[in-house]
């Protein structure tokens, strides 16, 4: 049998997709990522409480008002600092719902609940027309853990 340099061709790139990296399958493969917050996968960006948006810094448009910092991981967000803008300011002529943003989840929560907020969250009203919000505390976020004294 002749084999003419096409057909050698096509016999090596058919035998070089057989034995480049395969996609996961049900019996494992793929990535394995053993770090529950890989920076790789972290972005900088900031919330943007006027439509409860994740913006990210990369984009190259700046905040256009109340907003905290912080990375974005999917759809979580994981704040840093505090609230930036106008806050404890009331709109006027607006249906306003009290309660509490949590940060991670862009999730409303009212006041009159008896369910408490998650950590990290910002207290203020919300717009019942748009969805915005309009911050009125700063980020609370969840306490941090005091040394033990040792015992003066």
């Amino acid at each position: 049998m002749n084999c003419g340099p096409s057909f050698v061709f096509a016999v090596l790139f058919f035998l070089a997709g057989c034995s480049g990296p395969q996609p996961p399958t049900e019996q494992g493969g793929g990535a394995v990522v053993v770090e529950p917050r890989p920076d790789a996968m972290r972005t900088r960006g900031w919330l943007e409480f006027a439509d409860l948006s994740l913006r990210m810094k990369s984009s190259g448009v700046a905040p256009r008002g109340s907003h905290v910092h912080g990375w974005i991981l999917g759809g979580t967000f994981i704040p840093e600092g505090d609230v930036i803008g106008r806050r404890g300011r009331r709109p006027s002529g607006r249906i306003l719902t009290p309660g509490f943003i949590e940060l991670r989840t862009r999730a409303f929560v009212r006041k009159e609940n008896d369910r408490k907020p998650e950590r990290p969250y910002v207290e203020g009203l919300q717009d019942a027309e748009t969805g915005g919000f309009f911050p009125t505390s700063p980020v609370h976020y969840t306490p941090r853990q005091t040394a033990a004294s040792s015992g003066n």
